[in-house]
C-alpha cells in the first residue's frame, strides 16, 4: 500500500510539473501570441478581445493556476478556429487514434512475442541472426518512409486498400477496421523490432540464473523450462515497455495519420499548429501527456504486482 500511495504522489507531481512545463512554453516564447495568432494586420480591438479571451491580461501564476483549475473540472480551454471546447474536438476523433493504436499494441505484442521467444532459443544461429538483423533494419526505417511504401505497394500496385479511402466507423465499421490494418501494421513494425529484442535479451538472461539450473535438475525439459518458468520473469521488463510502446503508438500515429489521411487526433494537432491554434495545440499537447503518465504509472503498478521483489520509482 505504502509503494501505490508513493506512486500516486510521484504521478501528482510529475502531471504538475508536465502542465507547468507546457505552460512555460507556449507563454515565455518570444513574440506576441495573440499577434501570432491573428497577424500583424489586426486592429487593437480584435487583439485586446482575443487577449481577453484567452486570459492573458492575468499575471502569469494566475494564469497557470486559472488553466489547470480548468482542466480539472474538464475544460481545457477554447478552440480558436473550431469556437468548439478543446475536449470536445479531442473526443470527436480520440476514437480513431484509440483504436489504431490499439490495434498497433495487439500486432505489436502478437508477433514481437513469438519472434522473441523463438530467437532467443535459436540464440547464435541463423534464424536468431536473421531476425536480429531485420529488427535493426526495421528500427531505422522512418515510419513517413514506411508509410509511402505501403501506400505505394499495398494500396496502388497490389491493391488490396484504397489510399485516401478512410470510411468512419460510423458509416461501416468493417470498412474502418480494414482501412486502418495497413497503417496500424507501419505503426508496429518498429515497436515489434523492440518488443522482440527487450524479450530476447531478457530470455537470455534469466536462463543464465541459479533456479533455472535447479530446474533442470528436477527433471524438467528445456521447453518445460523456458514455459513453466522463465518466460514468466522474462515478461517483466516487457510489462514496462507498454508505457513507451503506447507513447510510440500516439506519437507514431501523428505522422502515419496525415500519411494515411486519417482523421485522428494527429491531423488535428497537426492542423491547430499550422493554423496557429494554440489553446487547442496547449490541450492537445496536455491530454497526450496525461495518456503516456497514466498509461507508464499503470504498467508500474502492474511490474509490482506481478513482482513485489521490484522496487519501481
Amino acid at each position: 500500500m505504502k509503494y501505490f500511495a508513493k506512486k500516486l504522489t510521484i504521478t501528482v507531481a510529475t502531471v504538475l510539473i508536465v502542465t507547468l512545463l507546457i505552460f512555460l512554453a507556449f507563454n515565455i516564447v518570444p513574440g506576441d501570441p495573440v499577434r501570432m495568432i491573428l497577424g500583424t494586420e489586426a486592429s487593437q480591438e480584435r487583439v485586446d478581445m482575443l487577449r481577453e479571451q484567452l486570459g492573458l491580461n492575468a499575471s502569469m501564476p494566475s494564469q497557470y493556476i486559472n488553466w489547470v483549475g480548468g482542466m480539472l473540472t474538464g475544460n481545457f480551454g477554447t478552440s480558436i478556429k473550431y469556437q468548439k471546447p478543446v475536449l470536445e474536438l479531442i473526443g470527436q476523433r480520440v476514437g480513431v487514434t484509440f483504436t489504431l493504436a490499439v490495434m498497433t499494441l495487439i500486432l505489436t505484442f502478437a508477433v514481437a512475442i513469438p519472434l522473441g521467444i523463438y530467437s532467443a532459443r535459436k540464440r547464435g544461429k541463423f534464424g536468431d541472426k536473421a531476425i536480429s538483423t531485420v529488427a535493426m533494419v526495421a528500427i531505422s526505417i522512418p515510419g513517413f518512409y514506411l508509410g509511402i511504401f505501403f501506400i505505394w505497394f499495398f494500396g496502388l500496385k497490389l491493391k488490396l486498400f484504397m489510399p485516401g479511402g478512410y470510411v468512419s466507423y460510423r458509416t461501416d465499421i468493417s470498412a474502418f477496421l480494414k482501412f486502418l490494418i495497413f497503417p496500424s501494421i507501419v505503426m508496429a513494425i518498429p515497436n515489434i523490432a523492440v518488443v522482440l529484442k527487450y524479450l530476447r535479451t531478457s530470455i537470455i538472461e534469466e536462463l543464465k540464473r541459479e533456479y533455472v539450473k535447479t530446474a533442470y535438475i528436477k527433471g524438467n525439459t528445456a521447453k518445460g523450462v523456458l514455459y513453466k518458468h522463465v518466460l514468466k520473469n522474462a515478461f517483466v521488463p516487457i510489462i514496462s515497455l507498454i508505457g513507451m510502446i503506447t507513447a510510440n503508438a500516439l506519437g507514431g500515429s501523428i505522422i502515419v495519420e496525415q500519411v494515411f489521411g486519417i482523421p485522428g487526433i494527429g491531423g488535428l494537432l497537426i492542423g491547430s499548429i499550422t493554423s496557429r491554434d494554440f489553446p487547442m495545440v496547449q490541450g492537445m499537447v496536455v491530454f497526450i501527456s496525461l495518456i503516456i503518465i497514466i498509461v507508464n504509472t499503470l504498467a508500474d503498478v502492474a511490474v509490482q504486482l506481478v513482482d513485489p521483489r521490484i522496487k519501481i520509482t
